[in-house]
């Protein structure tokens, strides 16, 4: 539930940064064209959100197998 939520926030909060920022950082792109193209990029944030969050599970598996027979002093 907190993986999906997690993309779904992604990919509002950077459909409206995208919406804001990409006619002012480049002036050819109208807010029309902007508008075309926030289905390509929901599904290249969605896809990144995936890798990240997969990432990020590997490396708290690895490390909480790595340190779970040690004490902390």
């Amino acid at each position: 539930m907190a993986m999906g939520s997690g993309i779904l926030m992604r990919v509002i909060v950077m459909s409206i940064a995208n919406v804001l920022l990409l006619p002012i950082f480049i002036p050819t792109q109208t807010f029309d064209a902007v508008l075309v193209l926030l289905p390509l990029l929901g599904v290249f944030n969605v896809i990144q959100g995936v890798i990240s969050i997969f990432g990020g599970f590997l490396f708290y598996e690895a490390v909480t197998l790595r340190f779970q027979n040690q004490k902390v002093s």
